[in-house]
């Protein structure tokens, strides 16, 4: 609980950076999609934390995103 909620935290403000530097930077590596995914990734590796034990407390909020997902897509076909 108390990784989940690090990484919570750490996510928030990542993205906040993350969105400010994407206001001075017109294109590339700053763009949110690509960086976000690259720092989690390589901060889990650095920490050696399983990726089972970080999802564990997103499983909910990947199954609402899910349906949210399709429909997001139906609605552009």
């Amino acid at each position: 609980m108390l990784v989940g909620g690090l990484f919570l935290i750490l996510t928030v403000l990542f993205i906040s950076r993350i969105k400010s530097g994407v206001q001075t930077a017109s294109e590339g590596l700053c763009l949110t999609v690509t960086c976000h995914p690259l720092v989690l990734v390589v901060l889990l590796l650095i920490v050696n934390i399983p990726y089972d034990a970080y999802n564990q407390g997103g499983k909910w909020l990947t199954n609402m995103l899910q349906p949210a997902t399709v429909a997001f897509c139906h609605s552009f076909i």
